[in-house]
């Protein structure tokens, strides 16, 4: 399903049973294939629906996005979603990122043999299923580009699978204390990655490289700290308790 197909349709957020926000088409966004509404609050303050929208992982929102004339259900994490609030203005674009298990022909055959990919709770889905490009990442890694290292960074964050989470958290630990903001804002946010997706923290690292962040000059290093800190505390603690445990 495609949003741009369903341009002309108007949306409504519900959480549960309880519709939050209206959204009424009101014609073509300026991004490539971005749709504009214009929002009515039914049972959310503004206040409130900012502060989550900033705020939170949009994985994290309970929220699904339904379709009033095909009544199609889409997570809120498959879209981009920005609000300008002087504006009142809402642009959607429709991703299909963060689904709960591969899509794909092949992903067909397995359920029709009875082997599919078991899904994963929504809070836990990846950006894509796509595996992670190892060499290209290191590839890039080394090619003394700060642009082409934050993009293997990036890359590794959303696509490292937990085979590869201990490997991607030594990258991570690295380049934390890059001198460039932007590559430790990505390296802090790799660490909480790794957590939420695969449970992986090295507790060895963590209380440090946390604090550190904590204390950083930029404010998105410290937001994404806060995140990460949050993050490994609610996906991976039962992982960190247990290694402590065995010892």
């Amino acid at each position: 399903m495609n949003t741009h197909s369903h341009e002309r349709e108007d949306w409504s957020i519900f959480e549960r049973e309880r519709e939050l926000v209206r959204l009424c088409y009101t014609g073509p966004g300026d991004g490539f294939l971005f749709t504009d509404y214009q929002p009515v609050f039914v049972s959310i303050s503004e206040e409130e629906w900012q502060r989550r929208l900033e705020l939170e992982d949009h994985r994290d929102l309970p929220w699904v996005m339904v379709g009033t004339a095909s009544g199609v259900h889409r997570p809120i994490a498959s879209f981009i979603l920005t609000w300008v609030k002087s504006e009142n203005r809402v642009s959607l674009k429709y991703t299909g990122f963060y689904t709960t298990s591969p899509t794909g022909w092949w992903q067909r055959v397995k359920r029709l043999l009875g082997c599919a990919h078991r899904p994963v709770p929504q809070d836990r889905a990846p950006q894509s299923w796509e595996p992670l490009h190892k060499r290209q990442a290191v590839q890039m890694i080394c090619s003394g580009s700060e642009e082409d290292l934050m993009d293997a960074l990036d890359e590794i964050r959303l696509r490292a699978s937990a085979r590869q989470a201990e490997w991607a958290s030594g990258l991570f630990v690295t380049y934390c204390s890059h001198q460039s903001p932007g590559v430790r804002r990505t390296a802090v946010a790799g660490i909480g990655e790794l957590a939420r997706r695969h449970g992986f923290a090295d507790e060895n690292a963590l209380s440090n490289l946390i604090s550190m962040a904590y204390r950083d000059s930029d404010a998105r290093v410290r937001a994404a700290a806060f995140r990460t800190k949050s993050e490994v505390d609610r996906f991976a603690r039962v992982s960190l308790e247990r290694r402590n445990d065995s010892r």
